[in-house]
């Protein structure tokens, strides 16, 4: 059961200038409000120099670079070295690896 979006979102998120508005959610299974966070891996968003959001919790990708020394798959995009996010605890950063920009060609 979708409840119906309201004008003033529950939650904005601000990163590089792009304004993310998320609303909550009725989870009938949890009995909760869930915030609803944008799904890239559907409906890919990127910045003005086409680099592509991402959320913390996604799963890395083939091109994720641990940020410890000692790691070696990220596992999620928090936890690689191409996640930027303004502040530590932001849940949706910009992937800043050159191989997922949008119409990023190799020079190589």
């Amino acid at each position: 059961m979708i409840k119906e979006k309201r004008n003033e979102p529950d939650k904005i998120i601000r990163v590089c200038g792009h304004e993310f508005r998320l609303y909550k959610e009725y989870d009938e299974g949890d009995g909760l409000e869930l915030l609803i966070y944008p799904e890239f891996d559907e409906n890919p968003e990127y910045t003005e120099d086409n680099r592509p959001f991402a959320l913390r919790v996604d799963d890395s990708c083939e091109y994720g670079r641990c940020s410890t020394p000692d790691g070696d798959n990220p596992g999620d995009c928090g936890g690689c070295v191409f996640f930027y996010r303004e502040q530590p605890d932001d849940p949706i950063g910009i992937c800043m690896c050159d191989e997922r920009r949008q119409n990023y060609r190799r020079t190589n």
